[in-house]
């Protein structure tokens, strides 16, 4: 009886912290301190998705695009198209009073048209009636009406929330969009350079639309390989550009990426020299450097500055180096990576990561006895990582071992979760059962 008793009572002050971390995600948005209201309301939405959408919708409004969709995209392939809970929540939170609240159901609305929510446009409406100075309406109304077609409304709507707030990126695009509309290629470019001059954050459709635009189709040769890339045609394009955005480190190195994106591995080394390393951006900086000197066939270049994330400790990107390596079957190349990312993994989830593909970028270059000393390090770090007792079980399996293989394959039969990885299982099974 005490045990139940005490259970009952911790549910009551489990349900009182999940209240009241609630009211706190709604008193921070409606006092515009995004940056607390996402924290908080990412925490909240481990219990309940919802709120993990109301996070990413905080990133979105502070230009933190990469999060943004990094948490809607999972928000909306857990949900399936089913947004009655987030309908309810919204109204059961809702103030027809509080333009903050009028600006978020629009925002949810334009996202997710079917969702059962007034019209976006009136939310935004509601919310100037009741604070004019209010970017994030007129940048969505703007959206709208060029959307329908009032091309002119949509541009004035624009211009108001750059004026209202010039550090905003999406009414720059807006602008863009509606010149290109109005078939003033020269205004729109004009648009989106100034959006990277003035915005310390931008969004990625900002840098696509600009080269989209700004470039032509080239011939490049790459490593004996031809093929057409956007770039620049006129040089003095170019430099006009450079000398626009110079100093602007995050727009140069947001075009590097975009044009490394698109394949033109030239153009991109272009921008990258332009850009000056510094602690906000040296991570990335480097990591793309280094993809686009193995692009180029630059080698040299590539181990230069893997080095200098390896000095940095930037374990995530050494990693992600090698697992692009991996991805594009570029074993070698993967495997020295992997060896460098190895050398600063801290955490014992670091080490179990690099670890396994360490030791499965061994086992597809054929050595087995390297790949099984490396699978158990990382079974003396976690003895019931199902995925590498099954590869420790291929491995002994491809180094012809069955008895040992079908050890460790039932070993990971019995600690798998996933029913993919059990079907990997039973399949390899019973090619050691059957020699």
């Amino acid at each position: 009886m005490k045990y139940q008793l005490l259970l009952i009572s911790f549910l009551v002050i489990s349900t009182n912290i999940f209240a009241n971390s609630e009211k706190k995600f709604w008193k921070l948005f409606k006092s515009s301190k995004l940056d607390k209201a996402s924290v908080v309301a990412e925490k909240i939405g481990k219990s309940n998705i919802d709120y993990l959408y109301l996070s990413a919708i905080c990133n979105h409004l502070n230009y933190d695009y990469s999060l943004f969709y990094q948490k809607s995209d999972y928000f909306h392939h857990m949900k399936n198209g089913n947004y009655e809970t987030l309908e309810k929540l919204l109204k059961d939170n809702y103030a027809e009073n509080d333009y903050t609240l009028n600006n978020l159901l629009g925002i949810i609305k334009n996202s997710i048209s079917s969702i059962n929510l007034q019209s976006a446009q009136s939310y935004f409406e509601k919310s100037i009636a009741l604070e004019s100075n209010n970017p994030i309406a007129h940048n969505y109304l703007s959206m709208i009406y060029i959307q329908n077609g009032d091309i002119e409304k949509g541009i004035a709507a624009a211009q108001t929330a750059i004026k209202q707030n010039s550090n905003y990126p999406e009414p720059y695009n807006n602008l863009a969009f509606a010149y290109y509309q109005k078939g003033e290629n020269k205004m729109a470019i004009d648009q989106l350079i100034e959006c990277m001059k003035m915005c310390p954050k931008n969004t990625n459709s900002t840098y696509m639309s600009f080269i989209q635009l700004s470039c032509e189709e080239v011939v490049l040769l790459v490593n004996n390989i031809m093929g057409g890339v956007p770039g620049f045609t006129n040089d003095a394009d170019r430099e006009y550009l450079l000398q626009a955005l110079k100093g602007k480190n995050s727009a140069l190195l947001g075009l590097a990426q975009q044009f490394y994106d698109y394949n033109s591995y030239n153009e991109a080394e272009i921008f990258l020299r332009q850009v000056k390393a510094d602690q906000s951006n040296q991570n990335q900086l480097y990591s793309l450097k280094s993809m686009n000197a193995i692009a180029t066939g630059d080698t040299i270049n590539h181990v230069t500055n893997v080095d200098k994330l390896v000095e940095l400790k930037a374990f995530e990107e050494v990693l992600n180096i090698g697992n692009a390596f991996y991805q594009n079957q570029e074993m070698t190349l993967a495997l020295s990576s992997y060896q460098k990312a190895a050398t600063i993994a801290k955490s014992k989830e670091s080490k179990v990561r690099v670890l396994s593909n360490l030791g499965t970028a061994n086992l597809q270059l054929g050595n087995y006895g390297e790949s099984i000393k490396i699978f158990e390090k990382v079974l003396k770090i976690n003895a019931k990582d199902d995925i590498t007792l099954t590869n420790l079980g291929i491995t002994y399996a491809l180094n012809d071992d069955n008895e040992t293989a079908k050890k460790y394959l039932l070993k990971a039969k019995e600690h798998c979760s996933s029913a993919n990885q059990m079907s990997a299982i039973e399949q390899w099974l019973q090619k050691v059962e059957v020699q």
